[in-house]
């Protein structure tokens, strides 16, 4: 008999405004609602260590606000996966309402914990 594996499902843990849009070259690529998005720590940003820029098309479009950092850093430590996308972007509001994202984190499995690993 084969042995069940469970998966882990991803959950919403993100949607709102990217922050910091009009210091990035967000108008330099074309995106569009439901484009992926890839989250990428900056811990040698001059202004927050702990800085996630948000990467479109391999170009930073803005950073998730600082305020949610420490908990998408503390859950990426635990084995957190996360997949993300455009929910909307409106070129006629000011830079830091025009972009909204949604990101979603797939935990791991008691399965794919290690053995005497440190929870």
């Amino acid at each position: 008999m084969k042995k069940q594996t469970s998966k882990s499902k991803p959950v919403n843990i993100f949607r709102d405004h990217v922050a910091g849009v009009q210091y990035s070259d967000y108008q330099l690529v074309n995106f569009k609602a439901g484009d992926e998005i890839e989250l990428r720590r900056e811990p040698s940003n001059p202004k927050d260590s702990n800085a996630i820029a948000v990467y479109v098309h391999d170009t930073r479009i803005g950073y998730i606000p600082r305020l949610h950092c420490p908990r998408f850093i503390g859950l990426k430590r635990d084995g957190a996966k996360f997949s993300g996308r455009i929910v909307s972007y409106n070129k006629n509001n000011p830079s830091w309402q025009a972009i909204v994202i949604s990101v979603d984190v797939t935990m791991p499995t008691v399965e794919e914990v290690k053995e005497g690993e440190v929870l």
